[in-house]
């Protein structure tokens, strides 16, 4: 199991392995890991920076976090989201 670095709510975001060992030929001096799914979803990493998602409530807008949705606001001119850590705009 790999830890990754995507948010995630609860458990941490993991990729299963497939299998491991040293590589051969052109990869000698490897050592490989073939992970089930793809490890990287583009657009879901931490450091990737996501744009707070808007929300009118009486006739104001408040701003929330993209990557956790949680239910606590944030900012407009916050850089990162206070709950999940997630870069934000």
């Amino acid at each position: 199991m790999i830890t990754l670095a995507e948010s995630s709510m609860g458990a941490r975001a993991y990729a299963e392995v497939d299998h491991s060992g040293m590589g051969m030929d052109w990869e000698h001096g490897q050592y490989r890991i073939n992970a089930i799914k793809p490890i990287c979803s583009r657009g879901k990493a931490k450091n990737d920076i996501m744009e707070p998602r808007a929300e009118k409530i009486e006739n104001r807008n408040y701003y929330f976090c993209s990557a956790c949705g949680g239910g606590e606001r944030v900012s407009r001119s916050d850089r990162y989201c206070k709950w999940c850590g997630q870069r934000l705009k």
